[in-house]
């Protein structure tokens, strides 16, 4: 799968926003599998 090219923000925008419910959760799912998310933040 390349997530770099998947995206699940709901704020819109050009970068993901990291805060909102939806960012939070994939930012989680990453960690947990001990990956770096390839897709950029705002915070």
């Amino acid at each position: 799968m390349p997530w770099k090219l998947t995206w699940s923000c709901y704020a819109g925008g050009h970068i993901a926003c990291g805060v909102c419910d939806s960012c939070r959760l994939r930012l989680a799912a990453f960690a947990e599998l001990g990956l770096a998310d390839p897709i950029a933040y705002a915070r």
